[in-house]
Formats: structure tokens, sequence, C-alpha cells
């Protein structure tokens, strides 16, 4: 699937997010998604967008909220499409904005670098909530809630649509 802009130009950007009906994850172009969210079509709560570039396939971000926190994970694709790493920005309600780093070990499994191990420590002694920083993450992009709409196809990363 090619999703265009409005001029008929390859759009860099992909959005994902869920159906209010059936509750499956769809892929959309900007403007698609702005006429499904008008008219309250798409669930409130967590999406996603992928963003391209001339040689393919980006980043992927997926962002999610409670009552009282959100977070967006970027997942950073390396040539062979891999996640070489991923940073979580997010904050509790009315705390300070953080973004930490996550990087694979040796078995590609994503850790929390030392360097934002030393930000966390530092916001829980300053009394921030860091509980978010926590929360479930992948590994692999096929993992991700609306991964099997991300598909690898002859070198070339494609989306479909839902």
């Amino acid at each position: 699937m090619t999703f265009e802009n409005r001029k008929g130009v390859p759009d860099p950007q992909v959005w994902f997010a869920r159906e209010s009906k059936t509750g499956r994850w769809c892929a959309f172009d900007c403007a698609t998604l702005e006429r499904q969210a008008k008219r309250d079509e798409i669930r409130p709560g967590e999406s996603g967008w992928a963003r391209f570039d001339a040689h393919g396939l980006q980043s992927v971000t997926y962002a999610q909220e409670s009552e009282d926190a959100y977070l967006e994970d970027r997942y950073f694709v390396g040539p062979a499409h891999e996640v070489e790493r991923m940073v979580r920005t997010g904050h509790y309600i009315n705390d300070p904005w953080v973004s930490v780093m996550f990087e694979p070990d040796a078995s590609g499994r994503l850790r929390l670098n030392p360097a934002s191990k030393a930000v966390v420590r530092k916001m829980d002694g300053s009394g921030w909530e860091t509980y978010f920083v926590n929360w479930d993450h992948v590994s692999k992009l096929r993992q991700l809630p609306f991964g099997s709409l991300l598909d690898r196809q002859n070198g070339t990363q494609t989306v479909s649509g839902c």
C-alpha cells in the first residue's frame, strides 16, 4: 500500500490507530486519519506512526496514555530493519517530561542504557514519578500492537491498511 498526500506525492509518514467499532489496528494517511477522528471512528488512548525517508523506514513510534501518564516509544530502525534503539519520552501529570534511551543487549533485548538509568535515579530522588519508564516495550517491530501491518518484502518495508 502506498500512502500519498493531497498532491499525490508519497507521504513520508503513516499513522496507526484502532477502529472504534472493531478495535482492530489500521494504517491511515494523515487526511484519512483526520476524517476518521472527526467522526469518532478512532479509539483514543494509543496510536502510532511510521516515518520514511529516501532510504525507507526510518522510525516507528507507539504512543500510549493512561489516566495519569503519557508516553511515546520511538523505535529507530537500522538498514536491515532491526531496532537499533528506542527512545521513550513521557511524563506523569504535571511532572516534567523525560526521555530515556533503550539499547539492545547481546541477545537483542532492549535495555535502559547507563545514562538513562542515572536520569531515572535523579528524578526518583527528586520525587518525580517515573513508573512509566518501566512500562512494557518490545524489541522487534512485529511485536508492536500494529506490527502485523508492517512487513518487509524483497528488502522493502511495506504497510498494509488493516
